[in-house]
């Protein structure tokens, strides 16, 4: 499955995507889902700690959760937060230190 995010992520639109992916782990059977932040141009604390939260959901039902694209201010926040170390991230570009 793959979920694709536009505009911001921040605590307004962040119940939304919660609901999404929790939906999609629910049903189990192994699959993953696919979060591609290529068109988002903003995420918060709150937006964060949903992908962290689907993460954990993601493990114990035996699925995978995949960050795709994110924007390079995305991808430092993550760093930042140690996020980068917790959730599967495939950029667009290398991850150079």
């Amino acid at each position: 499955m793959m979920v694709r995010l536009h505009g911001e992520l921040d605590m307004a639109t962040s119940a939304a995507l919660d609901r999404a992916l929790s939906s999609a782990f629910d049903g189990g059977g192994g699959t993953s889902v696919v979060v591609d932040l290529a068109s988002l141009t903003f995420m918060d604390s709150t937006g964060i700690a949903v992908l962290l939260g689907a993460c954990r959901r993601a493990e114990e039902a035996g699925q995978s959760l995949v960050v795709r694209s994110p924007s390079r201010p995305v991808l430092k926040a993550f760093r930042l937060t140690g996020v980068d170390q917790i959730l599967a991230i495939e950029p667009d570009e290398p991850l150079a230190n």
